[in-house]
């Protein structure tokens, strides 16, 4: 059976068909299938801050109404993965890969299958590199600078530790492309716009008390740490994606592909993000739910190593992998179903 199955996704990894996205909405429906119909309460030992996205009641519809959305918004960023992908052709043989990934990704945690202020910002920063990638063939990139600033703002807006990416967007920028001197300039207007707006909603309302508030509440939140306490089933949750993600990023050292010059330019700076997004992980200013932000890049990695390892090989991982996101999926239901 697991042959069977590995034998599968292997052919779906390396064929781009419109049944792809039919996949990737029934691979949605299994695994966000528990939550969906119990809606468990979340499991939180802090509170994530989110300037832009209000707190949900905690009630029977605003539990349901926040697991829909969040499940509109996963759909939509493996739409965006998708597009990314094809457009530059950063896994080259199989572009709708990353895609179906991503789904599968999504069944590591369940806490993390409802709308939230991380999986927001987690949009907006992929949507940050994909139009400083998109900049790579541009003489003069005013316009994608400008807006990867405005996404990158927008995400801070949602999630305001993403102040923490600066280094890796700013090193992303000269590995790309040869950086002109206006282009920085723009990106920081960009960046400057919503967070000015978002400002300046205060003081037109003549509320310059709260205004004041909220700078503050932005940069604290920003740089505060967690006081991580999980819980010992919560590492096996993280565990196995530690070591799906080092092994995804060893594979990009280890397999040799010819491929195009600006393919490899961008899996190194792929490659590059998601060992900076690991640190941060790790680190304690990060939340266990802020795991979603290294989803996006990830799975693009891993699409590449599926695609590009031996058949055989390529197999045994991908039936390690989907094993994982089984075992640690089985084991909160199991969790919940206990304390519920």
């Amino acid at each position: 059976m697991v042959l069977i199955y590995d034998n599968f996704m292997l052919n779906t990894f390396k064929t781009n068909s419109p049944f792809n996205y039919i996949l990737i909405l029934i691979i949605f429906l299994i695994f966000w299938g528990y939550k969906i119909i119990y809606v468990p309460t979340d499991i939180e030992s802090y509170p994530i801050i989110s300037p832009l996205l209000p707190d949900f009641p905690e009630s029977f519809f605003f539990n349901r109404l926040q697991t829909f959305l969040g499940l509109i918004v996963y759909f939509i960023i493996a739409f965006l993965i998708i597009k990314i992908n094809s457009d530059l052709f950063i896994v080259e043989n199989g572009y709708q890969s990353p895609g179906v990934i991503f789904a599968l990704l999504t069944g590591y945690y369940i806490n993390n299958q409802r709308i939230t202020g991380v999986l927001l910002g987690s949009m907006f920063l992929f949507l940050t590199f994909s139009r400083i990638f998109k900049s790579i063939n541009d003489y003069k990139a005013y316009g994608n600078f400008f807006n990867a600033g405005l996404f990158w703002g927008l995400g801070i807006l949602f999630y305001p530790k993403l102040i923490v990416m600066f280094p890796t967007i700013v090193i992303s920028m000269f590995m790309i492309r040869t950086v002109l001197w206006r282009e920085p300039l723009f990106f920081l207007s960009g960046f400057l716009i919503p967070i000015l707006y978002y400002f300046a909603f205060y003081f037109f309302k003549s509320d310059y008390t709260h205004a004041v508030f909220e700078v503050k509440g932005l940069f604290y939140n920003a740089v505060i740490p967690v006081a991580k306490s999980y819980l010992t089933f919560q590492y096996l949750i993280f565990v196995p994606q530690l070591l799906i993600i080092l092994i995804a990023v060893i594979s990009r050292f280890t397999i040799k592909k010819s491929s195009k010059v600006s393919s490899r330019r961008f899996l190194t700076v792929i490659t590059l993000i998601t060992v900076f997004i690991l640190a941060y992980l790790v680190s304690h200013l990060a939340e266990l739910e802020a795991v979603i932000i290294i989803y996006p890049f990830i799975s693009i990695l891993l699409s590449y190593m599926f695609i590009n390892l031996k058949e055989k090989t390529a197999k045994i991982f991908i039936g390690i992998f989907v094993l994982t996101i089984i075992f640690t999926h089985v084991l909160q239901i199991y969790y919940y179903s206990r304390i519920f």
